[in-house]
């Protein structure tokens, strides 16, 4: 990855690419649709003597509305805001410098092309028609199509 890219990525779905290429660790961060995966998981654990009234509480505890969520190792879930989005990439940033993982940019050769004369630059002859010469050419020519 360039710096250049770096400085492209804009939204959480652009982080976690862009994390999981450089090996930059963004497991927790998670997009909306996995929520459901974990909570089947998590129902599942319990067991019949478990407390159900916790695992509401937790479900209570979920934030809505966002559309990448942080799933942290003690089970909680938050949602990611645009101010989390930078925090993330200061950190992502910190750890591609340290560990020398940007990439140069590459300098291409600009493409020399060779100036083409323009077709205003050319001369056409030029032939004087009145408009129904013009009409009857056309309609003469547009007559023995089909036949």
């Amino acid at each position: 990855m360039t710096r250049s890219e770096f400085e492209d990525i804009n939204s959480w779905g652009d982080f976690t690419y862009f994390a999981s290429e450089e090996d930059y660790s963004a497991e927790d961060i998670i997009y909306t649709e996995e929520i459901a995966e974990i909570i089947k998981d998590k129902a599942s654990e319990i067991g019949y003597d478990d407390d159900w009234v916790s695992f509401a509480e937790w479900l209570g505890n979920i934030p809505t509305g966002y559309d990448y969520y942080r799933y942290d190792a003690y089970g909680d879930i938050s949602g990611l805001s645009d101010g989390d989005l930078e925090y993330e990439l200061d950190n992502f940033r910190e750890y591609m410098e340290e560990n020398d993982r940007f990439e140069e940019e590459s300098e291409e050769a600009p493409i020399i092309r060779e100036e083409q004369p323009s077709v205003d630059d050319e001369e056409f002859p030029v032939e004087d028609f009145t408009i129904s010469e013009l009409l009857s050419a056309c309609l003469s020519d547009s007559v023995g199509v089909g036949k």
